[in-house]
Parts: structure tokens; C-alpha cells; sequence
């Protein structure tokens, strides 16, 4: 299953980023994945913090389409030391989606329900929950985007404006990041007027039946 997003550490070409092909798992994909038993993923941490590998035990699926009961363990030289994470060992209940961003498009930040971890091909948002993006075999946490901030130093405008782009700001203004909000100031006023109505119909459930996790 090759999926690879915009290359955060793309070439430089002629003074600009050369694009990736921002194509999606669809939910299948994910599940097909975790059909096939664990899988090991590197946790990232802070700027100059080593990478954790942490294995992701698929203990079964909870609902036959979305809700899948996962336990995540570290392993590997660092866990020699004695250092031990909050979640370690602890059973949780993972959403799958095709992209992590689906959480707020799916209005999963609006509701009472048991998913608390996101299984998804691709990360391409800012969610209160840690992610499992399957395209890079990277366990993010809470709050914790594929960019450093949103600067246009880490966050150039050429790539603000691809939709992979448009996802993330829209996710790190929803989830309330300040520099976010401070990059929301900066643009132009047509484009803050559109992303600020966008922002007002996603704090809102939308209608129609939510995604069966119970």
C-alpha cells in the first residue's frame, strides 16, 4: 500500500518545494493493514528527543467497520533506561479513518464517543488524540501535526494552498494552536472570511447518522 503525502523534507528546486502526490489510503486500506496483526511505528518526539519504536498490537475489531481495540507498547534501547510513557501497555480504542483530518469532518470533536487514538493512512491535521499514520509508520501525539509550526518558514504558503495544506491549518484552528491563529491573521481578507465560515460548520455536528463506534 504506497501512499506517500507532501514530503516535509522535500527538495528545493528552483527555489521552490517540489510537491508530492497527496493521494489518501481509503478506510479499507487501513483495515487491511491491521487485518494483517501488529505493526511497529516510531514515535515522534521533541527536537532533539530520539524516536521511540513502539509496537501496535491489533487486538481485534470492536465494530465491524471503524472501532478497533489496539494496545501500544514501546520497545526497543529505550525502553532499557526505565523510561515509560503514559499510555504504555494500555489498552485503547482507535478510530480508523483514511486521513486524520476525517476526525473533524466526521465530527467526532462534538460527540460522547469511546474512540481516544486514530488509526489513518495519512496525518494531515491537528487532533487532541495521538495518531497512527499508516503511510509513515509514525505514532504522533495529541496535538502534534506533520509541520513544526505554522511559520511560513515550516509552513510556506505554496503548500498552505494544496489541500493537504488547507486540512492542516483548518485542524490547527480548530484545535485552537496560536500559531495558527496567528498565520489566520496574516492572510488576506477573502481567504480568513472563507476559512472562518468554514471553521463555524465544522463546530457544529453535521446532520445525518455519526459513525458507528459502539
Amino acid at each position: 500500500m504506497g501512499c506517500f503525502l507532501w514530503s516535509l523534507e522535500a527538495e528545493k528546486k528552483e527555489g521552490g518545494i517540489v510537491e508530492q502526490r497527496y493521494s489518501g489510503y481509503r478506510v479499507e486500506d487501513v483495515l487491511a493493514r491491521l487485518a494483517c496483526g501488529s505493526l511497529q511505528v516510531r514515535l515522534v518526539r521533541g527536537e532533539g528527543a530520539p524516536e521511540m519504536t513502539v509496537t501496535v498490537e491489533v487486538e481485534g475489531l470492536i465494530n465491524r467497520s471503524r472501532l478497533v481495540r489496539v494496545r501500544l507498547i514501546a520497545t526497543g534501547e529505550q525502553t532499557r533506561s526505565g523510561e515509560r510513557m503514559d499510555w504504555e501497555a494500555q489498552p485503547c480504542h482507535a478510530v480508523v479513518l483514511a486521513r486524520s483530518s476525517d476526525w473533524y469532518w466526521h465530527s467526532l470533536h462534538c460527540y460522547a464517543h469511546p474512540a481516544d487514538c486514530i488509526i489513518a493512512g495519512d496525518h494531515d491535521s491537528v487532533v487532541d488524540v495521538p495518531v497512527i499514520a499508516l503511510d509513515e509508520e509514525r505514532l504522533y501525539s495529541p496535538g502534534q501535526g506533520r509541520i513544526q509550526s505554522f511559520s511560513e518558514e515550516h509552513f510556506p504558503e505554496r503548500l498552505r494552498k494544496t489541500h493537504f495544506g488547507h486540512r492542516l491549518l483548518v485542524s490547527g484552528l480548530l484545535a485552537g494552536r496560536p500559531d495558527a491563529l496567528d498565520r489566520l491573521k496574516r492572510l488576506p481578507a477573502s481567504t480568513r472570511r472563507r476559512l472562518l465560515a468554514e471553521l463555524k460548520r465544522l463546530r457544529v455536528r453535521r446532520p445525518g447518522r455519526p459513525l458507528a463506534l459502539s
